[in-house]
């Protein structure tokens, strides 16, 4: 029988090799989750995953800058910047590709051609956002923490009234870790899986 692995890190490790993993080498890790506000991204990472028995894309984003952020759980806002968060959009149907679509389109990425191709151009997008709570009506501790999609702007404008929450703060003077290369110019084009 063959032995069972799973990957983890990028790397395939078998449940017998995992099992002997000695515990006192590795650091303890909290939970996070990312509190209510107005953040500015940038994506790490966008693709296509099966996510228990769906298909889905997943956009893993950093935190680069807070924006606005009011959140009573939040005692150190400096501790925000370099926290990430993953955007999951499932692929239910042909809504799905046009939701990610719209959703790379308001970052203000540009780009053409395959979805695979689009995901792997999208990574280095930076753009402002707003983390919202959901009520979770089987768990009231623990609400659903999602991207409100309708607040999504382009990283080099800062999305109107954001000035009144931020005094002063201006796409050109938000303090941002260093960028990535920008995707290239031209119009988003998923091709066949454009969605009117």
């Amino acid at each position: 029988m063959a032995e069972e692995t799973v990957e983890i890190g990028g790397e395939k490790v078998s449940l017998a090799d995992l099992a002997g993993v000695n515990l006192d080498a590795v650091n303890e890790v909290r939970g996070f989750k990312f509190p209510k506000g107005f953040f500015k991204w940038r994506v790490l990472n966008s693709e296509i995953k099966k996510l228990g028995e769906k298909a889905a894309i997943a956009n893993e984003c950093e935190c680069i800058a807070v924006i606005n952020c009011n959140d009573p759980e939040v005692q150190d806002q400096a501790t925000i910047p370099g926290k990430k968060f993953t955007h999951v959009q499932f692929l239910s149907d042909m809504e799905g590709l046009g939701r990610q679509k719209a959703y790379m389109a308001d970052t203000g990425f540009k780009g053409s051609g395959p979805l695979g191709e689009l995901l792997n151009q999208f990574t280095g997008t930076e753009y402002y956002g707003k983390v919202v709570h959901k009520r979770n009506k089987d768990d009231a501790d623990n609400p659903f923490v999602n991207m409100d999609l309708g607040s999504i702007s382009p990283g080099t404008e800062m999305p109107e009234g954001m000035e009144a929450a931020a005094p002063g703060a201006t796409a050109e003077n938000v303090q941002v870790a260093p960028a990535q290369p920008a995707a290239p110019a031209g119009g988003l084009n998923l091709g066949s899986a454009q969605q009117q």
